[in-house]
């Protein structure tokens, strides 16, 4: 659980120190019973078409000096084997979500 939320911080901490308003909100919510975290940035955003990509291993906007692409497809694995599931549900701001299964 630490990895996914690390992976979701760092990420959302990288996208938003290239903007002047550097904002990341974490929200804490429950829907019909099920734990979820969302993670928004005041990044560039995800275009609609990326939306799945950026969770492909080495899968990244930066270069590879700044980052190997791991974070958010090691968090999504590590979410889906909790039965949880990660995604990005906006473009802009960049919404990264994470539903938990109801307990």
């Amino acid at each position: 659980m630490r990895q996914i939320f690390i992976s979701l911080f760092q990420n959302a901490f990288d996208a938003s120190v290239a903007t002047d308003n550097k904002i990341v909100q974490i929200l804490v919510n429950q829907t019909e019973g099920f734990p979820i975290l969302e993670v928004i940035d005041s990044g560039a955003g995800v275009p609609k078409e990326l939306r799945e990509k950026v969770f492909e291993p080495f899968f990244s906007s930066k270069s590879k000096r700044e980052s190997l692409g791991l974070g958010l497809s090691t968090a999504r694995s590590l979410a889906e084997n909790m039965g949880a599931r990660l995604y990005v549900s906006s473009q802009s701001p960049s919404t990264f979500r994470l539903e938990f299964p109801k307990s």
